[in-house]
């Protein structure tokens, strides 16, 4: 992932020599973005003290959709859309107490950023944003113990070239490079036991949008 996202980031600055016409307008559009998801957690116990720590990796292709305001100067401001986004699974027989095996998931619902792409030079843009969605745990725990669902904020900066499309009235194209950072999930089980669950999210994208301006 990292290789392909210093490959990206060359192409996109070979594209910049493609200007992008200047008007305020309107522009929707869709994107397809790989996402590299990077989450890391740790479960403590009441009872025991003892911690568990683990990692996951997940690779993940998902549609997004966009809306955006453009403007002459060529600063845009929008709002996108993801329904869901798997942060993935993991399963492992713990012996604190006794021994079960432990199942857990979970997911990022309803994911909504807030943005702004600023242009440095020619059509290349640096991006800005802040992203809002919920953490979505499913658990199947042989403690019994289960973790709600949280409202989470992201904070994400990117890199970024756009331009028309040759061979469309009104089309045009977007192509960058971003890292998401989210708040931390902290949660204590509902089931009265006090074990206590905290976890970190990154996210790094790689993203072609094409689009529609009026």
């Amino acid at each position: 992932m990292k290789k392909l996202l210093v490959i990206i980031s060359a192409a996109i600055m070979s594209l910049s020599i493609t200007s992008a016409s200047n008007a305020d307008n309107w522009g929707v559009g869709v994107t397809a973005a790989l996402t590299e998801l990077d989450t890391s957690g740790t479960q403590t116990l009441k009872d025991t003290g003892g911690t568990t720590s683990t990692s996951i990796t997940e690779d993940v292709a998902l549609p997004e959709l966009f809306v955006e305001y453009q403007m002459d100067s060529g600063v845009s401001f929008g709002v996108s859309y993801i329904p869901v986004q798997e942060l993935g699974s993991k399963s492992r027989t713990d012996t604190d107490i006794a021994t079960a095996t432990n199942k857990a998931s979970a997911e990022l619902d309803n994911l909504f950023m807030f943005y702004l792409d600023y242009p440095i030079y020619e059509n290349v843009y640096v991006k800005g944003g802040i992203q809002h969605t919920t953490i979505v745990t499913t658990e199947n725990l042989g403690t019994g113990s289960s973790y709600d669902d949280e409202d989470v904020l992201g904070y994400t900066l990117g890199l970024g070239v756009k331009g028309d499309l040759p061979y469309g009235n009104g089309l045009f194209y977007k192509a960058e490079v971003s890292y998401t950072d989210f708040d931390e999930y902290s949660d204590s089980s509902t089931n009265g036991e006090g074990n206590k669950v905290v976890a970190d999210t990154e996210a790094t994208s790689v993203k072609l949008s094409v689009g529609y301006k009026f």
